[in-house]
């Protein structure tokens, strides 16, 4: 990736978000009609962890952690869905055809996603807010924490993107990673409560280290300083480091593989 291609970013990006804008225009009932869907989830699982009875103590961590791992669910899919729908629609090869590159392409398209997922995300916390209010105070660190963590979940789409690539139908690898995502990075069932090894193997995931240290910073008055003295931070930007290199590495490797073998737009 050139110096020339990074430049040219931005407008990559603004093109993403203007066609995302048009398709949300389009269907807005439906993505109205999904948000509300997220956030029923959301009050659904929490009355059934705690016997039916939603505990104001508990709603509002969970609600981060929730929030994250909805970041991670739109990115996965909506990366899996590009992937899919210009293999079947048969317009891959012309994607790859464009003056940029397709790594920009696909992380300009990662940029959009996370703008259009936070304004789905606006509409799931203010249907949370009329059932269950809770109180989740801004902070810059919580902000730098979050981005952090989103370079790890890009990563993960990377590697979806890449098996993407070679398998075309591979929606149920999307499932897959999303549920594992759900249910063993903390974000909705307490890992203190898992088996050890369960506890050990889903600190690794791209997800559970962000969220852990984004409820110090909120809840619990923690800076960024002291997330760095006591390691958490340095874990948080070794894990995302890790994923988006590997998810670099993983899409490099099955583009290869797809052009040499002839399957980069069949479907």
């Amino acid at each position: 990736m050139t110096v020339k291609s990074l430049l040219q970013i931005p407008s990559l990006i603004y093109n993403e978000i203007y066609l995302m804008g048009i398709i949300y225009w389009h269907y807005k009932w439906s993505y109205l009609i999904s948000s509300i869907t997220t956030a029923g989830d959301f009050i659904w699982w929490m009355l059934l962890i705690d016997g039916g009875v939603l505990i104001p103590e508990k709603i509002a961590p969970a609600v981060v952690g929730y929030l994250v791992w909805v970041y991670a669910s739109y990115i996965i899919y909506d990366t899996n869905s590009y992937i899919v729908d210009t293999s079947q629609t048969g317009v891959l090869e012309q994607v790859y055809l464009s003056p940029h590159p397709f790594a920009c392409q696909l992380l300009s398209r990662f940029f959009a996603a996370t703008v259009f997922c936070s304004l789905e995300l606006t509409l799931v916390a203010a249907t949370l807010i009329l059932f269950a209010p809770v109180h989740i105070p801004f902070s810059v660190a919580g902000a730098v924490t979050f981005l952090i963590t989103i370079l790890g979940i890009a990563g993960f789409g990377l590697i979806l993107a890449g098996i993407g690539l070679i398998f075309k139908k591979s929606q149920p690898f999307a499932y897959l990673l999303n549920n594992i995502l759900l249910f063993f990075n903390g974000s909705i069932l307490p890992l203190e409560k898992m088996p050890e090894w369960i506890q050990t193997a889903s600190k690794t995931l791209p997800t559970t280290q962000g969220i852990a240290v984004l409820r110090a910073i909120t809840f619990h008055n923690q800076t960024l300083i002291g997330a760095l003295r006591d390691g958490s931070l340095v874990l948080l930007i070794l894990n995302s480091a890790f994923y988006l290199a590997l998810g670099y590495a993983v899409f490099r490797y099955c583009e290869k593989w797809a052009r040499n073998n002839g399957i980069l737009g069949h479907y």
